[in-house]
């Protein structure tokens, strides 16, 4: 039987807690499972086929890093709409 030529989200977030260590110290256990989640979400079936304009971060207006999740499909970022008066 074959292996699965696609790791884990463990082994994957494993892989890349350091390189978002360097970025975002202290943040990298959240981030890493978080990226990891949305890299296996449209991995092709041959990792080396990978796009990582696969994958986009939008900053969500009075968010923070504890409210992150991973969202499949599109989003798009905009500015607020409204008016304080």
């Amino acid at each position: 039987m074959d292996a699965s030529p696609l790791p884990s989200q463990a082994q994957l977030a494993s892989a890349v807690s350091s390189s978002l260590a360097s970025k975002q110290p202290g943040s990298e256990d959240i981030l890493s499972n978080l990226v990891a989640e949305a890299a296996l979400a449209v991995m092709p079936k041959n990792p080396r086929d990978f796009n990582v304009d696969s994958v986009r971060v939008v900053k969500v207006l009075g968010g923070g890093l504890d409210a992150s999740r991973v969202v499949r499909g599109m989003v798009f970022g905009r500015e607020p709409e409204g008016a304080l008066r």
